[in-house]
């Protein structure tokens, strides 16, 4: 019976951003490491921190036009001050 609760349970699946100096790559991945699909797309800093929360943003909605998530995570280069939107000292 426990085994038969297992196989009809969903598995879980999340956002995540690794956010560096140049890129930022966006993916969905299942709570036991599946990989489902991944997007990554050029940061021009010049642009702005806007610019960099709207692309992000895009980013988020179009992989969950085909998967189900509600959690994510941001990974980043260096310190952030997100009040300012900036990356305090990039790698």
């Amino acid at each position: 019976a426990e085994a038969a609760k297992l196989e009809g349970a969903k598995v879980k699946s999340y956002l995540a951003f690794d956010l560096g100096g140049t890129k930022v790559l966006a993916a969905v991945i299942q709570e036991d490491g599946t990989l489902l699909e991944t997007l990554k797309e050029k940061v021009i800093a010049e642009n702005g921190p806007v610019f960099l929360f709207d692309q992000m943003a895009r980013m988020a909605s179009s992989l969950h036009e085909k998967y189900q998530f509600s959690e994510g995570a941001v990974a980043s280069a260096g310190p952030l001050d997100p009040v300012q939107g900036l990356l305090l000292d990039p790698t």
